[in-house]
């Protein structure tokens, strides 16, 4: 390792000798991507945000990096697969548990670095969804309202419930709303078209400034259906002839 010297010394056919310029290299040991931060299997406690910061070492002459991250350690399927200026990348999750994550250098066909794997999790526990079940199909031909009900959270000051339409391209938020019960009755039905839709619940803290905290989301999805409707046949009274 280290700085080199090199010169091409020849003779000529008159026997004269001649030296070229000298000219450097330098030869350094081959660098291994090294994954900093979270440690190998590390429970990172997130706040609201659910963030985690991965952190890697940068390489020399490096400044762009592929970033892989999934739920299984075969990364199959991807979760995340993004290309990093800098050595750090802020990893957001609405949901918690365990991940896998990998980098290497984007500019070439590299070897990725050896994977390591990391948990999410909170001490703001979300509350445990109870109705509508999951993918429960609802008829709104037999229901003036539909009721949301869901498990209590110790210490919890109160509960936030989010009702999202996700039949189209976009997703469309139709119910955003606080609540001290561990229910809600949603009786603006005239919102709801046929479809499917998502509803989510976070717990509120009480915080020591007075503010609110809320934890992770509980997610479940519902459908919205109408039965189709006969078109009466009108038997009484039949042809009426007037002269």
């Amino acid at each position: 390792m280290g700085v080199y010297f090199w010169r091409v010394k020849g003779i000529s056919s008159n026997g004269v000798s001649l030296e070229s310029k000298s000219n450097t290299f330098t030869v350094i040991a081959k660098e291994e991507m090294e994954l900093v931060a979270p440690l190998n299997g590390a429970e990172v406690e997130v706040d609201e945000r659910s963030t985690v910061v991965l952190k890697w070492k940068k390489l020399t002459g490096k400044s762009n990096y592929e970033l892989e991250i999934a739920r299984e350690a075969d990364f199959k399927p991807l979760l995340t697969k993004e290309t990093v200026s800098g050595n750090y990348f802020e990893f957001k999750s609405k949901d918690l548990g365990r991940f896998y994550w990998r980098v290497r250098p984007a500019e070439e066909d590299s070897d990725f670095s050896v994977v390591r794997n990391f948990q999410m999790i909170t001490n703001r526990e979300p509350p445990s969804l109870l109705n509508p079940l999951r993918n429960e199909t609802i008829d709104l031909f037999t229901k003036s309202s539909i009721l949301f009900t869901w498990k209590p959270v110790e210490k919890a000051s109160g509960y936030r419930i989010l009702v999202i339409d996700i039949s189209g391209i976009r997703e469309k938020q139709i119910l955003n709303e606080r609540t001290n019960s561990t229910k809600l009755q949603f009786s603006e039905i005239q919102k709801l078209n046929v479809g499917r839709y998502r509803w989510e619940v976070a717990a509120l803290y009480k915080q020591s400034d007075g503010t609110e905290k809320e934890s992770a989301y509980n997610k479940q999805d519902f459908f919205i259906s109408v039965p189709e409707l006969k078109v009466p046949k009108i038997l009484t009274p039949g042809k009426i002839y007037v002269e």
